[in-house]
Order: structure tokens, then sequence, then C-alpha cells
């Protein structure tokens, strides 16, 4: 539990990869605030257990890692880039949104998803209404086509809800 962190964050310096993955595991769980700075180091330099840090600071929620996971949004790896998108969908915060929507239209269905999924955790009218546009250019992509017009609902035109094959 909490009494625990300070130890685990000292034995972040041991090195020992699989140790230090297990480690950051722990501290994601405990969710104690205290680790958000060890864990920003790992990632900054892309250190050894740098995904598993990412995925750690989600679980935390604090709002200091956002700035820090968004670059990773643009790693050359898909795998990476998932991992930062559930990240910053457990924060939830909105600075968030706008770079995840990007996400919407990559190629990666996968990645898209994840992006979906993590624009849905943080909600917010600008969130959804982005989120479901995203999914209808997708599913127009893939020859679905809405069930019926949108009148006016108040969500931009989006119809994500009632797709069928065209």
């Amino acid at each position: 539990g909490a009494p625990a962190v300070e130890t685990l964050i000292g034995a972040l310096k041991e090195g020992v990869l699989l140790k230090q993955v297990k480690i950051i595991g722990a501290l994601g769980a405990i969710g104690d605030a205290r680790a958000v700075a060890p864990l920003l180091a790992i990632i900054e330099v892309e250190g050894d257990g740098y995904q598993s840090a990412i995925t750690a600071l989600g679980k935390i929620g604090d709002p200091r890692a956002v700035d820090s996971i968004l670059p990773f949004l643009r790693h050359e790896s898909n795998h990476v880039r998932g991992k930062a998108a559930e990240a910053l969908g457990d924060i939830g915060n909105d600075r968030a949104v706008r770079p995840l929507i990007a996400l919407l239209e990559d190629k990666d269905m996968r990645l898209r998803s994840t992006a979906s999924a993590a624009l849905g955790k943080i909600g917010g009218s600008r969130a959804v209404v982005r989120q479901k546009r995203g999914v209808v250019r997708i599913a127009e992509r893939c020859g679905w086509q809405p069930l019926e017009p949108d009148a006016g609902a108040g969500n931009g035109g989006a119809r994500a809800d009632r797709l069928v094959a065209g």
C-alpha cells in the first residue's frame, strides 16, 4: 500500500529491468502521486520500462503526467501510441482531447479504437461529438452508411449509434 511507495521508488534505481517493470506496475496499482516524478523521469528518457511507466501514470491519474505522455501519441510504434492513448484516457484531462481526436484518422484500426475508447473516458460533449464523427468516417470508408439521417440531434450530424452495411 501507500507506506511502501518510498521503498518502491528507491528500488527503481537498482537497474534490473524485470524488477523495475514489476515495481512500476505496483506503483501504478497503488496510485500514490509520490510516484509521478520518478515515473516521469523514466518516460522522459525512454528508459527501461518506459511503456510500463506510461501505463502506471495513467492508473495514478495525475494530470501532471499529460504533457509528458502526449508526445508518445506520435511514437513510431503503434503499441507505444496505444499505451499513451490508454493512459491519457485514464487520466481524463481535456488537454488530451485534440491529440486523441487526431488518432481517429490513423490507419491502424486498433489504435483508432483505443483513441475512441480514451475519448469516451474523457467525456465532455466536444470529445463525444468528435469521437462519433470519427466512427462515422471510419464506417463510411468500410461501406457502412447511417441507418437514418440525423435530424439535428445536437451531436454535430454524427450518427455512430445506428449504422448499416451499404
